[in-house]
Protein backbone atom coordinates (compact mmCIF):
# COMPACT_ATOMS: atom_id res chain seq x y z
CA UNK A 1 0.00 0.00 0.00
CA UNK A 2 1.57 3.40 -0.93
CA UNK A 3 1.86 5.29 2.75
CA UNK A 4 3.06 8.64 0.66
CA UNK A 5 1.08 11.64 1.57
CA UNK A 6 0.03 9.82 5.20
CA UNK A 7 -0.33 12.67 7.63
CA UNK A 8 1.14 12.26 11.42
CA UNK A 9 0.56 14.58 14.29
CA UNK A 10 3.61 14.61 16.78
CA UNK A 11 3.27 15.68 19.97
CA UNK A 12 5.82 16.34 22.37
CA UNK A 13 6.81 19.17 24.03
CA UNK A 14 10.50 18.83 23.28
CA UNK A 15 11.58 20.54 20.47
CA UNK A 16 14.56 18.58 19.75
CA UNK A 17 12.41 15.34 19.95
CA UNK A 18 9.33 17.20 17.11
CA UNK A 19 12.41 18.06 14.64
CA UNK A 20 14.49 15.14 14.49
CA UNK A 21 11.22 12.86 14.33
CA UNK A 22 9.82 15.48 11.21
CA UNK A 23 12.69 15.56 9.63
CA UNK A 24 12.82 11.56 9.60
CA UNK A 25 8.91 11.27 8.44
CA UNK A 26 9.39 13.57 5.80
CA UNK A 27 12.22 11.89 3.95
CA UNK A 28 9.97 8.86 4.22
CA UNK A 29 7.49 10.49 2.53
CA UNK A 30 4.98 11.17 4.82
CA UNK A 31 3.70 14.58 6.11
CA UNK A 32 4.03 15.76 9.83
CA UNK A 33 2.26 18.45 11.67
CA UNK A 34 2.85 19.16 15.26
CA UNK A 35 1.88 20.17 18.76
CA UNK A 36 3.65 21.14 21.92
CA UNK A 37 1.41 20.40 24.50
CA UNK A 38 -1.89 18.53 24.65
CA UNK A 39 -4.65 21.56 23.89
CA UNK A 40 -2.59 22.10 20.63
CA UNK A 41 -3.16 18.16 19.78
CA UNK A 42 -6.74 18.59 20.83
CA UNK A 43 -7.08 21.69 18.75
CA UNK A 44 -5.30 19.84 15.71
CA UNK A 45 -7.36 17.12 16.01
CA UNK A 46 -11.14 19.11 16.45
CA UNK A 47 -9.98 20.70 12.77
CA UNK A 48 -8.42 18.15 10.86
CA UNK A 49 -8.20 14.05 10.59
CA UNK A 50 -4.73 12.00 10.23
CA UNK A 51 -3.84 8.42 9.51
CA UNK A 52 -1.18 8.46 12.87
CA UNK A 53 -0.64 10.08 16.36
CA UNK A 54 2.64 10.34 17.63
CA UNK A 55 1.92 10.99 21.58
CA UNK A 56 4.53 11.91 24.13
CA UNK A 57 3.20 10.39 27.86
CA UNK A 58 5.01 13.51 29.71
CA UNK A 59 3.84 16.87 29.15
CA UNK A 60 3.03 19.58 31.20
CA UNK A 61 -0.36 20.48 32.02
CA UNK A 62 -2.29 17.61 30.48
CA UNK A 63 -0.70 13.82 30.04
CA UNK A 64 -0.39 11.97 26.84
CA UNK A 65 -3.07 9.10 28.68
CA UNK A 66 -5.46 12.26 28.59
CA UNK A 67 -4.87 13.69 25.65
CA UNK A 68 -5.38 10.15 24.23
CA UNK A 69 -8.77 9.96 26.10
CA UNK A 70 -9.95 13.02 24.52
CA UNK A 71 -9.05 12.32 21.04
CA UNK A 72 -11.19 9.12 21.61
CA UNK A 73 -14.07 10.76 22.24
CA UNK A 74 -13.45 13.76 19.00
CA UNK A 75 -15.53 12.64 16.04
CA UNK A 76 -12.65 13.61 13.75
CA UNK A 77 -9.89 11.21 14.88
CA UNK A 78 -11.44 8.68 17.54
CA UNK A 79 -10.45 5.90 15.08
CA UNK A 80 -6.84 7.38 14.72
CA UNK A 81 -4.42 5.21 16.07
CA UNK A 82 -1.78 6.78 18.34
CA UNK A 83 1.67 5.42 18.99
CA UNK A 84 2.67 6.97 22.70
CA UNK A 85 6.04 8.06 22.34
CA UNK A 86 7.19 6.95 26.58
CA UNK A 87 10.89 6.76 28.78
CA UNK A 88 8.20 4.86 31.08
CA UNK A 89 8.34 1.11 30.30
CA UNK A 90 7.21 -0.45 33.31
CA UNK A 91 4.21 -3.03 32.72
CA UNK A 92 1.13 -0.66 34.85
CA UNK A 93 2.00 2.79 32.60
CA UNK A 94 2.51 0.52 29.26
CA UNK A 95 -0.92 -0.98 30.74
CA UNK A 96 -2.84 2.26 31.41
CA UNK A 97 -1.31 3.17 27.91
CA UNK A 98 -3.38 0.74 26.20
CA UNK A 99 -6.73 1.33 28.15
CA UNK A 100 -6.41 5.07 27.03
CA UNK A 101 -6.85 4.01 23.47
CA UNK A 102 -3.56 3.49 22.58
CA UNK A 103 -2.27 0.97 19.89
CA UNK A 104 1.52 0.80 20.53
CA UNK A 105 4.28 2.42 22.60
CA UNK A 106 7.85 3.17 21.31
CA UNK A 107 10.60 3.65 23.79
CA UNK A 108 12.67 6.93 24.44
CA UNK A 109 14.90 7.14 23.47
CA UNK A 110 14.23 6.48 19.63
CA UNK A 111 15.58 3.45 17.40
CA UNK A 112 14.99 4.89 14.57
CA UNK A 113 14.62 1.56 12.24
CA UNK A 114 11.99 0.68 15.26
CA UNK A 115 10.17 3.62 15.05
CA UNK A 116 9.64 3.69 10.83
CA UNK A 117 8.76 -0.01 10.79
CA UNK A 118 6.04 0.44 13.48
CA UNK A 119 4.85 4.33 12.12
CA UNK A 120 4.53 2.10 8.47
CA UNK A 121 2.68 -0.93 10.40
CA UNK A 122 -0.07 1.63 12.16
CA UNK A 123 -0.49 3.93 8.70
CA UNK A 124 -1.02 1.09 6.54
CA UNK A 125 -3.55 -0.30 9.33
CA UNK A 126 -5.21 2.96 9.62
CA UNK A 127 -5.28 3.54 5.47
CA UNK A 128 -6.80 0.08 5.27
CA UNK A 129 -9.31 0.58 8.29
CA UNK A 130 -10.42 4.00 5.79
CA UNK A 131 -10.67 2.20 2.74
CA UNK A 132 -12.79 -0.59 3.99
CA UNK A 133 -15.07 2.06 5.72
CA UNK A 134 -15.28 4.26 2.43
CA UNK A 135 -16.01 0.43 0.45
CA UNK A 136 -18.59 -0.13 3.22
CA UNK A 137 -19.96 3.43 2.68
CA UNK A 138 -20.14 2.49 -1.26
CA UNK A 139 -21.66 -1.22 -0.87
CA UNK A 140 -24.54 0.87 2.00
CA UNK A 141 -25.32 3.24 -1.06
CA UNK A 142 -24.99 0.60 -3.39
CA UNK A 143 -27.45 -2.03 -1.15
CA UNK A 144 -29.92 1.00 -0.07
CA UNK A 145 -29.75 1.89 -4.25
CA UNK A 146 -30.54 -1.29 -5.14
CA UNK A 147 -33.19 -1.47 -2.56
CA UNK A 148 -34.61 1.05 -3.83
CA UNK A 149 -34.65 -0.21 -7.50
CA UNK A 150 -36.21 -3.71 -6.16
CA UNK A 151 -38.90 -2.06 -4.18
CA UNK A 152 -39.69 0.40 -7.58
CA UNK A 153 -39.63 -2.94 -9.70
CA UNK A 154 -41.50 -4.91 -7.14
CA UNK A 155 -44.25 -2.18 -7.58
CA UNK A 156 -44.37 -1.95 -11.33
CA UNK A 157 -44.82 -5.87 -10.90
CA UNK A 158 -47.60 -5.71 -8.47
CA UNK A 159 -49.17 -3.15 -10.95
CA UNK A 160 -48.20 -5.53 -14.35
CA UNK A 161 -49.94 -8.56 -12.55
CA UNK A 162 -53.16 -6.31 -10.77
CA UNK A 163 -53.69 -5.29 -14.64
CA UNK A 164 -52.90 -9.04 -15.98
CA UNK A 165 -55.32 -10.02 -13.45
CA UNK A 166 -57.78 -7.75 -14.66
CA UNK A 167 -57.23 -8.75 -18.38
CA UNK A 168 -57.07 -12.08 -17.73
CA UNK A 169 -60.67 -11.64 -16.31
CA UNK A 170 -62.02 -9.57 -18.70
CA UNK A 171 -60.79 -12.14 -20.80
CA UNK A 172 -62.74 -15.02 -19.61
CA UNK A 173 -65.40 -12.56 -19.40
CA UNK A 174 -65.58 -11.47 -23.43
CA UNK A 175 -65.52 -15.88 -24.12
CA UNK A 176 -67.97 -16.46 -21.84
CA UNK A 177 -70.43 -13.76 -23.80
CA UNK A 178 -69.04 -14.98 -26.88
CA UNK A 179 -70.13 -18.19 -26.15
CA UNK A 180 -73.34 -16.83 -25.22
CA UNK A 181 -73.83 -14.66 -28.27
CA UNK A 182 -72.70 -17.78 -30.90
CA UNK A 183 -74.95 -20.44 -28.76
CA UNK A 184 -78.41 -18.22 -29.47
CA UNK A 185 -78.04 -17.73 -33.12
CA UNK A 186 -76.80 -21.38 -33.43
CA UNK A 187 -79.95 -22.73 -31.89
CA UNK A 188 -81.58 -21.06 -34.61
CA UNK A 189 -79.60 -22.63 -37.18
CA UNK A 190 -80.22 -26.25 -35.24
CA UNK A 191 -83.86 -25.57 -35.22
CA UNK A 192 -83.80 -24.75 -39.12
CA UNK A 193 -81.29 -28.16 -39.62
CA UNK A 194 -83.62 -30.23 -37.37
CA UNK A 195 -86.36 -29.02 -40.30
CA UNK A 196 -83.83 -29.82 -43.37
CA UNK A 197 -82.87 -33.35 -41.72
CA UNK A 198 -86.15 -34.31 -41.78
CA UNK A 199 -87.31 -33.66 -45.75
CA UNK A 200 -86.09 -36.41 -47.42
CA UNK A 201 -82.90 -35.00 -49.82
CA UNK A 202 -81.06 -36.49 -52.78
CA UNK A 203 -77.68 -35.28 -54.33
CA UNK A 204 -76.09 -32.32 -53.56
CA UNK A 205 -78.67 -30.88 -51.46
CA UNK A 206 -78.61 -33.69 -49.42
CA UNK A 207 -74.84 -33.17 -48.89
CA UNK A 208 -74.60 -29.65 -48.52
CA UNK A 209 -77.02 -30.21 -45.59
CA UNK A 210 -74.59 -33.09 -44.09
CA UNK A 211 -71.60 -30.51 -44.77
CA UNK A 212 -73.80 -27.55 -42.90
CA UNK A 213 -74.64 -30.45 -40.05
CA UNK A 214 -71.04 -31.21 -39.15
CA UNK A 215 -69.82 -27.38 -39.38
CA UNK A 216 -72.84 -26.51 -37.27
CA UNK A 217 -71.94 -29.68 -34.79
CA UNK A 218 -68.20 -28.49 -34.43
CA UNK A 219 -69.46 -25.18 -34.00
CA UNK A 220 -71.86 -25.99 -31.03
CA UNK A 221 -68.83 -28.26 -29.46
CA UNK A 222 -66.64 -25.44 -29.65
CA UNK A 223 -68.72 -22.78 -27.87
CA UNK A 224 -69.29 -25.40 -24.83
CA UNK A 225 -65.72 -26.21 -24.84
CA UNK A 226 -64.43 -22.42 -24.85
CA UNK A 227 -67.59 -21.51 -21.96
CA UNK A 228 -65.69 -25.05 -20.25
CA UNK A 229 -62.38 -23.51 -20.42
CA UNK A 230 -63.20 -20.04 -19.55
CA UNK A 231 -65.95 -21.31 -15.98
CA UNK A 232 -62.53 -23.45 -15.02
CA UNK A 233 -59.84 -20.63 -15.81
CA UNK A 234 -62.23 -18.09 -13.65
CA UNK A 235 -63.25 -19.98 -11.09
CA UNK A 236 -60.95 -23.28 -10.66
CA UNK A 237 -61.90 -25.69 -7.86
CA UNK A 238 -64.76 -23.93 -7.27
CA UNK A 239 -66.59 -24.70 -10.14
CA UNK A 240 -66.16 -28.28 -9.63
CA UNK A 241 -69.38 -30.43 -8.46
CA UNK A 242 -67.92 -33.00 -6.54
CA UNK A 243 -69.87 -35.91 -5.43
CA UNK A 244 -68.78 -40.00 -5.31
CA UNK A 245 -68.83 -41.36 -8.76
CA UNK A 246 -67.66 -44.73 -9.92
CA UNK A 247 -65.20 -44.12 -12.81
CA UNK A 248 -66.05 -48.04 -14.48
CA UNK A 249 -69.53 -46.29 -15.09
CA UNK A 250 -68.27 -42.77 -16.42
CA UNK A 251 -65.92 -44.94 -18.76
CA UNK A 252 -68.67 -47.14 -20.01
CA UNK A 253 -71.22 -44.30 -20.01
CA UNK A 254 -68.72 -42.02 -22.58
CA UNK A 255 -68.41 -45.45 -25.19
CA UNK A 256 -71.98 -45.68 -25.02
CA UNK A 257 -72.61 -41.72 -26.53
CA UNK A 258 -69.71 -42.46 -28.79
CA UNK A 259 -70.56 -45.55 -30.25
CA UNK A 260 -72.04 -44.45 -33.33
CA UNK A 261 -68.41 -42.87 -33.83
CA UNK A 262 -67.22 -46.13 -33.03
CA UNK A 263 -69.26 -48.07 -35.46
CA UNK A 264 -68.56 -45.62 -38.29
CA UNK A 265 -65.13 -46.30 -38.46
CA UNK A 266 -65.72 -49.85 -37.33
CA UNK A 267 -63.43 -50.03 -34.57
CA UNK A 268 -62.70 -52.35 -31.64
CA UNK A 269 -62.60 -50.98 -27.91
CA UNK A 270 -60.76 -53.74 -25.51
CA UNK A 271 -61.25 -52.46 -21.82
CA UNK A 272 -58.64 -53.65 -19.78
CA UNK A 273 -58.98 -52.92 -15.75
CA UNK A 274 -57.67 -55.65 -12.73
CA UNK A 275 -60.55 -57.46 -10.76
CA UNK A 276 -61.66 -56.53 -7.61
CA UNK A 277 -60.21 -52.95 -8.51
CA UNK A 278 -62.02 -50.44 -6.35
CA UNK A 279 -62.83 -47.17 -8.71
CA UNK A 280 -64.81 -44.97 -6.85
CA UNK A 281 -63.85 -41.43 -6.66
CA UNK A 282 -65.21 -37.88 -5.02
CA UNK A 283 -65.05 -35.56 -8.57
CA UNK A 284 -66.70 -33.92 -10.77
CA UNK A 285 -69.01 -36.40 -13.14
CA UNK A 286 -69.71 -33.88 -15.68
CA UNK A 287 -66.31 -32.65 -16.38
CA UNK A 288 -64.48 -36.04 -15.94
CA UNK A 289 -66.69 -37.33 -18.73
CA UNK A 290 -66.05 -34.50 -20.52
CA UNK A 291 -62.22 -35.13 -20.65
CA UNK A 292 -62.90 -38.72 -21.21
CA UNK A 293 -64.98 -38.16 -24.38
CA UNK A 294 -62.25 -35.91 -25.77
CA UNK A 295 -59.44 -38.12 -25.42
CA UNK A 296 -61.69 -40.62 -26.52
CA UNK A 297 -63.26 -38.99 -29.62
CA UNK A 298 -59.43 -38.10 -30.62
CA UNK A 299 -58.23 -41.27 -30.39
CA UNK A 300 -61.08 -42.65 -32.79
CA UNK A 301 -60.85 -39.92 -35.07
CA UNK A 302 -57.13 -40.51 -35.45
CA UNK A 303 -57.52 -44.67 -35.87
CA UNK A 304 -57.45 -46.22 -39.04
CA UNK A 305 -60.60 -47.73 -40.02
CA UNK A 306 -60.68 -51.72 -38.46
CA UNK A 307 -58.48 -50.47 -35.58
CA UNK A 308 -58.47 -51.13 -31.95
CA UNK A 309 -58.60 -48.86 -28.93
CA UNK A 310 -57.44 -50.51 -26.02
CA UNK A 311 -58.89 -48.22 -22.60
CA UNK A 312 -56.50 -49.45 -19.01
CA UNK A 313 -57.81 -49.10 -15.81
CA UNK A 314 -55.61 -49.38 -12.97
CA UNK A 315 -53.47 -48.52 -9.64
CA UNK A 316 -50.27 -47.56 -9.97
CA UNK A 317 -48.73 -45.99 -6.71
CA UNK A 318 -52.06 -45.70 -5.28
CA UNK A 319 -52.84 -43.66 -7.94
CA UNK A 320 -55.80 -44.28 -10.29
CA UNK A 321 -55.10 -43.79 -13.79
CA UNK A 322 -57.02 -44.48 -17.17
CA UNK A 323 -54.97 -44.96 -19.98
CA UNK A 324 -56.51 -44.67 -23.68
CA UNK A 325 -54.30 -46.61 -26.49
CA UNK A 326 -55.09 -46.28 -30.28
CA UNK A 327 -53.33 -47.72 -33.53
CA UNK A 328 -52.93 -44.02 -35.20
CA UNK A 329 -49.84 -42.31 -36.67
CA UNK A 330 -49.33 -41.28 -33.06
CA UNK A 331 -48.90 -36.97 -32.25
CA UNK A 332 -46.26 -34.48 -33.72
CA UNK A 333 -43.20 -34.12 -31.79
CA UNK A 334 -44.46 -30.26 -31.52
CA UNK A 335 -47.55 -31.38 -29.64
CA UNK A 336 -45.94 -33.84 -27.30
CA UNK A 337 -43.08 -30.30 -26.58
CA UNK A 338 -45.85 -28.09 -25.86
CA UNK A 339 -49.07 -30.63 -25.52
CA UNK A 340 -51.56 -28.35 -23.74
CA UNK A 341 -51.04 -24.97 -25.73
CA UNK A 342 -54.98 -24.43 -27.40
CA UNK A 343 -55.06 -22.77 -30.68
CA UNK A 344 -51.64 -24.26 -32.08
CA UNK A 345 -50.36 -24.98 -35.13
CA UNK A 346 -49.19 -28.08 -34.50
CA UNK A 347 -52.82 -29.64 -32.71
CA UNK A 348 -53.75 -32.21 -35.73
CA UNK A 349 -55.34 -29.15 -37.91
CA UNK A 350 -58.38 -29.07 -35.39
CA UNK A 351 -59.01 -26.00 -33.19
CA UNK A 352 -61.62 -28.60 -31.58
CA UNK A 353 -59.15 -31.08 -30.02
CA UNK A 354 -56.58 -28.42 -29.12
CA UNK A 355 -59.12 -26.62 -27.03
CA UNK A 356 -59.90 -29.81 -26.04
CA UNK A 357 -56.87 -30.88 -24.71
CA UNK A 358 -56.45 -27.46 -23.17
CA UNK A 359 -59.82 -28.07 -21.40
CA UNK A 360 -59.25 -31.85 -20.42
CA UNK A 361 -56.01 -30.69 -18.72
CA UNK A 362 -57.61 -27.79 -16.71
CA UNK A 363 -60.31 -30.16 -15.11
CA UNK A 364 -57.68 -33.08 -14.25
CA UNK A 365 -55.41 -29.63 -12.75
CA UNK A 366 -58.89 -28.78 -10.94
CA UNK A 367 -59.09 -32.37 -9.14
CA UNK A 368 -55.64 -31.97 -8.59
CA UNK A 369 -54.66 -34.70 -11.13
CA UNK A 370 -52.97 -34.99 -14.03
CA UNK A 371 -53.02 -35.42 -17.98
CA UNK A 372 -50.04 -37.10 -19.83
CA UNK A 373 -49.65 -37.54 -23.51
CA UNK A 374 -47.71 -39.46 -25.70
CA UNK A 375 -46.36 -42.07 -28.24
CA UNK A 376 -45.86 -45.79 -27.67
CA UNK A 377 -43.04 -47.69 -28.49
CA UNK A 378 -44.51 -49.87 -31.38
CA UNK A 379 -47.03 -47.48 -33.32
CA UNK A 380 -50.02 -45.28 -32.05
CA UNK A 381 -50.51 -42.72 -29.24
CA UNK A 382 -52.11 -42.92 -25.65
CA UNK A 383 -53.42 -40.32 -23.29
CA UNK A 384 -53.48 -40.73 -19.28
CA UNK A 385 -55.64 -39.80 -16.46
CA UNK A 386 -54.27 -39.95 -13.57
CA UNK A 387 -56.28 -39.35 -10.20
CA UNK A 388 -54.40 -38.77 -7.04
CA UNK A 389 -55.17 -39.96 -3.58
CA UNK A 390 -55.21 -36.63 -2.18
CA UNK A 391 -58.54 -35.37 -4.55
CA UNK A 392 -60.46 -38.57 -4.50
CA UNK A 393 -60.84 -41.20 -2.42
CA UNK A 394 -58.59 -44.70 -4.12
CA UNK A 395 -59.30 -47.69 -1.63
CA UNK A 396 -57.65 -50.13 -4.21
Amino acid sequence: MNNHHARILIVDDNPRNIQILAKLLTEQGYQPEYAMNGEEALEWCSLEIFDLILLDVMMPDMDGFSVCQQIRESNNNAETPVIFLTAKTDMESIKKGFQSGGVDYISKPFAFDELLARVETQVELSLSRKKLKEVNHWLEDEVRNRTEELESLNQQLLKANEELHLLDKAKSEFIQLLSHEIRTPLNGVLGSLSLLKSIQMVGESKELVEILDLSVQRLERFSFMALDVSNLRSRGKLALNREEADLDEIVELALAELSDKIRSHNLKVILHQKPKLETILTIDRKYISKALINLLENAISHSPVNGTISIDICNKNQMLQVTINDEGAGFPEKIIEHPFKPFSAYQRHDANFGLGLHLTELIMESHNGQLQIGNNESHGAFARLIFHPESARVNA
